[in-house]
């Protein structure tokens, strides 16, 4: 046999080789794809105890009330039925259903599930394994990730097919967001499968049902590796340490008041030791920071990434992701989304929420936010509900203030966790102002920010935060006393953190204070000299102040009673002074008598202070009510431990001891600090001629008490040294309020001035007014159409109405035919009424109805004389504004307020033109009422000389004010004035008054 003849059956073997291994092969792809049959999960099995869902939730937040399998089948005979209740919209839930492991055939694996609920939101997904990947978080393999699919969308709660496709976008989408989660350049997606589904639900509130059913998954293909996952790696998944039970709240199991400051580079270490557990931080990804601030036990808040599309607009949280917050973010405590958020930003904060839950699934951080209205819609979204309020250097008092927080809390869902920023310095807005005119800067005194927080409290707020725009440490007016002040009030609140935090307010009881009355003996009213009768003229409107004051004191001093959970009364007394936003005055005395009902009998009364802890049983007696206390002494605030507990006593003695040398040192630097600043505005004020009677007098006292409190605390008297400060600090409120006095007396509101909102700018006040002297009257009316006699004039002048649509509410503006005591025929008219005077609402969230003049040209050191004529015909209710009514120089924050008026009542306000311009008035209406105005006037007035100089030249520098006396009749063309201390006899009465000069 030839070669060629033997070598054909090896050919036809090796073909025949080759036909069998293809058919094999076909065979055994044809098994395979056989083998690829659909996972099929009918619920068809409705045995009792029969469940195959697992669901996952925060128990704080949500309750599981059935989960079962009955027969209202989408097809067949059963279905799984789950029932529970969240509590909050923003509430997390997890479904998951083991699925068997199957390889990811791009494009052709899919997840789908039959789904009935009754509101829409949920959304179903496949976790993605990836076994060739190490999970950074835990340093293990596999790495899982999720492939979202479809959301149920029927409103009407019925059947809807989801389906999660492994499409190639879909995939290459999640590989990425992997990347930028993991930090991985590259991710291996050889051997990729699915094991699990998920249904997630993201904005429940309420009881909510789920019916589920017929769930297929295919094709199914076995992966050649599958790793075993534990899968209780469910019980130890990472969640916030902030739980809430309705509007308490508890950070890692400890119920917690939050104490809030704005981040501006200060040291971690200083904050935690000035006693605060919060930090605000601007950027949510300086891991450097949040490092710093976590390892000296700061929370912080901060504010989320948004998904900004290329035009500076917010993708739709549908159709964008952000990628999932790392490890590195676990001391963030929640999300917050932004300060005085307004009514109509709601849609774009529900969007920024959405997209955020889908990056913070892992931590599961609530959101907070401060909110402008609609209080009650921002409490389903936020869990910490922001209800702030501006209260300094406006014509809000601090007791309209405090009803104002309260009115927002109660407009807030019931339960919602409520918050407050407080104000420690000026606005941007006043203080920018102020300093490139020249004039003196506005200073927030100490006092001002307790009064702020106690009104705060005693509103029922669960946290506060102490806004600020700079470093703590910044060198400006007032900042050591802010920062020593805020040092204080967190060392009372450290006290009484566990009661704040939990305790429910019961209600409020007036107080009674008993005080030193001036006497007016006759040798202080008769003597011939112009000292004498200068000091009689003091005396008698001291006195007149006096007794205004005598009626208004059952309002502004009350004390809010609360009740802890363990029975015990927290009892927080507050002298609400009106006119206290300008400038505090003594708020002290002696006696303080107040009723409590509902004490126990075996309860025992403690003061608490940061120096000691004194007993009142001796102060304290069964009276018709309830339990009356008497304090000693009062000074401002004070805070009262009913307790049946003794333990609680030991408790306190032991943080008390810890604090009470800090606490006696901070007190007197506050006074002496305090001191340093009233005495050289007091010093300008007598060069003006403006002295008061007693003021060396008052600096004399302040003087004695302070030399007391540093021997006393050099004895380690601590409580003797914290009471006598407190008392020097009480003599010069009583200068300072003096000097106010005499400057408001004639006008018809303390923000009719733009130099009375406080006492540290009342030299410019009497500067201003020493400029208008005679012609304070005598300019043209640059507002023809202000007396509201022809429709046709106020058109062709410009004048501006607008109207918003409110629900339940008819707004309205109108020349209507009332005349004023200035004659006329008609007066603007403002009207906002209720539709149904069944449902009234509680609050209006955005003014109903506002009207604004024609702009008013004025020139550069124009003094600007506005006045006119308001009758409020239906009180203003809905709002704490009332009738607002502002010019555009000093902005909305000075404006004036009104809620009722008896009759027809006259205004005005002085204003100066730091440069030429437009200058508009605005008159809006922002509650429900009916309100007249008439007679409305703007004279400019050209002041032909300056006492203090021109207005244009800058005199001296703020910053200096501390430490440096500024004579203003000399400032002018010197140098840098020099600190140097004046005699004593410039208190004298030999002095020129500035008026005659």
């Amino acid at each position: 046999m030839d070669e060629k003849s033997r070598s054909q059956p090896h050919k036809s073997l090796r073909f025949w080789l080759h036909f069998g291994g293809f058919l094999l092969g076909l065979l055994l792809w044809l098994g395979g794809v056989c083998a690829a049959a659909e996972f099929v999960e009918d619920f068809e099995d409705v045995s009792p105890g029969k469940t195959s869902w697992f669901l996952q939730f925060d128990k704080g937040q949500c309750r599981l009330i059935d989960h079962r399998r009955v027969d209202q089948a989408h097809k067949g005979q059963g279905a799984e039925f789950l029932n529970f209740e969240a509590t909050d919209e923003g509430t997390l839930v997890e479904l998951r259903h083991s699925l068997p492991a199957t390889q990811v055939l791009l494009g052709e694996t899919h997840l789908s599930l039959w789904v009935r609920c009754q509101q829409p939101g949920c959304q179903l997904s496949l976790r993605l394994v990836l076994p060739n990947e190490i999970d950074t978080t835990t340093g293990k393999a596999p790495l899982m990730i999720p492939l979202e699919g479809d959301t149920y969308t029927d409103e009407e709660g019925r059947w809807q097919q989801l389906s999660c496709r492994t499409t190639k976008r879909a995939v290459l989408k999640t590989i990425g967001w992997a990347r930028n989660y993991y930090e991985k350049t590259e991710i291996d997606t050889e051997g990729m499968y699915v094991d699990r589904a998920f249904l997630t639900a993201k904005s429940l509130a309420g009881p909510v049902k789920f019916l589920l059913d017929d769930m297929h998954l295919g094709p199914r293909v076995r992966p050649q590796t599958i790793i075993p996952v534990d899968h209780r790696e469910d019980a130890s998944a990472t969640s916030t340490p902030a739980k809430f039970h309705l509007d308490q709240l508890t950070i890692e199991d400890k119920p917690t008041f939050l104490r809030i400051l704005p981040y501006h580079n200060e040291d971690p270490a200083e904050l935690a030791r000035l006693r605060f557990n919060t930090a605000w931080i601007p950027d949510f990804a300086n891991v450097a920071v949040l490092k710093k601030l976590r390892a000296q036990g700061l929370w912080m808040i901060a504010i989320p990434p948004q998904a900004i599309g290329p035009d500076g607009t917010m993708y739709d949280a549908r159709t964008a992701n952000l990628a999932p917050f790392s490890k590195d973010t676990e001391g963030i405590l929640a999300w917050y989304l932004g300060t005085g958020i307004p009514a109509d930003d709601k849609s774009l904060i529900t969007n920024w929420i959405e997209t955020l839950r889908g990056a913070d699934r892992k931590y599961n951080r609530p959101f907070m936010g401060d909110v402008a209205g609609l209080e009650l819609s921002y409490s389903r979204l936020f869990k910490m509900l922001g209800v702030s309020r501006n209260v300094l250097h406006t014509s809000l008092n601090f007791r309209e203030y405090r009803e104002a927080l309260m009115a927002k809390r109660h407009a807030a869902r019931p339960g919602s966790f409520c918050w407050t920023w407080i104000e420690t310095e000026p606005s941007p807005e006043l203080d920018g102002w102020r300093v490139a005119a020249g004039w003196h800067p506005v200073v927030v005194e100490p006092e001002q920010i307790r009064l702020q927080l106690y009104a705060a409290l005693q509103a029922g707020n669960r946290g506060i935060g102490f806004m600020k725009s700079s470093d703590l440490n910044e060198e400006r007016p007032g900042g050591l006393e802010r920062k020593l002040i805020i040092q204080l009030l967190n060392m009372e609140l450290d006290l009484i953190e566990p009661w704040l935090a939990t305790a429910t307010l019961r209600s409020t009881v007036p107080v009674k204070i008993s005080q030193r009355k001036q006497q007016l003996r006759q040798s202080n009213l008769f003597g011939g000299s112009a000292g004498a009768r200068r000091r009689k003229d003091e005396l008698l409107r001291a006195r007149t102040d006096d007794l205004r004051q005598q009626p208004r004191l059952r309002k502004e001093l009350e004390a809010a009673v609360l009740e802890t959970v363990d029975g015990n009364l927290l009892i927080l007394p507050t002298w609400l002074e009106e006119g206290a936003q300008f400038v505090p005055g003594r708020l002290g005395g002696e006696d303080v008598r107040m009723t409590v009902p509902g004490v126990p009998a075996t309860a025992v009364a403690f003061e608490i202070t940061t120096t000691g802890v004194h007993s009142l049983d001796g102060r304290s007696r069964r009276v018709a009510g309830g339990l009356e206390i008497t304090l000693q002494k009062f000074d401002q605030t004070a805070m009262v431990l009913l307790t049946s507990n003794p333990r609680l006593k030991m408790e306190l003695d032991r943080k008390v001891y810890a604090m009470a040398p800090e606490s006696a040192a901070v007190s007197l630097r506050l006074a002496e600090t305090k001191l340093e600043r009233v005495r050289a505005i007091d010093r300008e004020l007598v060069e003006l001629g403006y002295p008061q009677g007693d003021g060396l007098g008052n600096i004399r006292k302040c003087e004695s008490s302070l030399r007391n409190a540093r021997e006393a605390l050099r004895r380690k008297d601590f409580n003797g040294a914290r009471i006598l400060s407190g008392e020097a600090m009480q003599a010069l409120r009583i200068l300072q309020r003096g000097h106010w006095n005499d400057a408001v007396r004639n006008l018809s509101s303390p923000v009719s001035s733009p130099h009375t909102l406080c006492y540290q700018t009342l030299p410019d006040h009497w500067d201003m007014m020493a400029r208008f002297g005679s012609k304070i009257s005598a300019g043209d009316n640059l507002l023809r159409s202000g007396d509201f006699e022809d429709l046709d004039t106020m058109i062709a002048e410009g004048w501006q109405h607008k109207q918003r649509e409110s629900s339940g509410i008819h707004a309205n503006a109108e020349l209507a035919p009332h005349s004023s005591p200035g004659g006329g025929q008609y007066s603007l008219r403002l009207a906002a009424l209720p539709l149904d005077a069944e449902r009234i609402p509680l609050l209006v969230p955005e003014p109903p109805v506002t009207v604004t003049t024609p702009p008013l040209t004025v020139q550069s050191g124009q003094l600007i004389h506005i006045r006119g004529q308001i009758r409020i015909r239906r009180d203003i209710t809905g709002s704490a504004d009332g009738l607002l009514f502002y010019d555009s120089l000093a902005g909305p924050a000075q404006g004036l307020r009104w809620k009722s008026t008896e009759g027809w009542q006259r205004f005005e306000l002085f204003r100066e033109a730091n440069s030429s311009g437009p200058m508009t008035l605005t008159l809006s209406l922002t509650g429900m009422g009916d309100v007249l105005i008439d007679q409305l006037q703007v004279i400019a007035v050209t002041p032909s000389r300056s006492i203090g100089g021109f207005r244009g030249e800058k005199h001296y520098d703020p910053r200096h004010i501390l430490t440096v006396p500024v004579n203003r009749r000399r400032v002018q063309g010197m140098a840098k004035p020099q600190g140097r201390e004046r005699p004593t006899q410039r208190y004298d009465s030999r002095r020129n008054d500035a008026r005659q000069r």
